[in-house]
């Protein structure tokens, strides 16, 4: 649960929130050797988790971003419906694909 203020008014907001799953750590080993390990949240050291975290950020953001190329490119198939891939729309088209993906707008 998290209460705030809000305009002198109590918000209470529930997060469906449950102990992460295990994820992949590199630590070193006795002789120096970068060893991987797969802990859950609960057992990785402080940083670990900091750096878990940004990963996570980085990933949700790259996903983000790949949504919206693919749905860039699903336009394709409207417009060159003879088109198997992207790449033969581009084709027949006469455009990159990085000038096509430059018009993709957030969904």
């Amino acid at each position: 649960m998290y209460c705030r203020t809000s305009h002198g008014r109590l918000a209470l907001v529930r997060f469906g929130v449950s102990v992460p799953a295990g994820k992949s750590v590199h630590r070193r080993a006795h002789d120096g050797a970068v060893i991987q390990l797969h802990l859950p949240f609960l057992d990785m050291d402080f940083d670990e988790i900091r750096n878990k975290v940004r990963e996570i950020v980085g990933q949700r953001e790259n996903l983000y971003y790949n949504i919206v190329a693919a749905a860039r490119l699903l336009e394709l198939e409207g417009l060159v419906p003879d088109a198997r891939t992207p790449r033969a729309a581009l084709r027949t088209l006469g455009v990159d694909v990085l000038d096509w993906l430059k018009e993709a707008r957030a969904i």
